[in-house]
């Protein structure tokens, strides 16, 4: 893992947002900005927080205003 994490533990997330996709295999790395897209737009409050404390500020920006749709 690189240092655009706060905490290397896993983020605990609900499948609301993640309906649609096996969770265990999600690269919270890689798929970064998707991860982050999906919980602002589908997540709970619980998850929004648990990726606030997981991504450093800067790639939770990066990531929203380089997202194409959040509803």
């Amino acid at each position: 893992m690189t240092e655009e994490y706060k905490n290397m533990e896993k983020p605990t997330l609900s499948k609301q947002a993640f309906w649609d996709v096996d969770m265990d295999s999600i690269d919270y790395q890689k798929n970064a900005r998707f991860v982050i897209s999906k919980v602002f737009d589908r997540g709970s409050l619980d998850d929004v927080i648990s990726i606030l404390n997981f991504y450093q500020d800067e790639i939770i920006k990066s990531s929203l205003l380089n997202v194409r749709y959040l509803s």
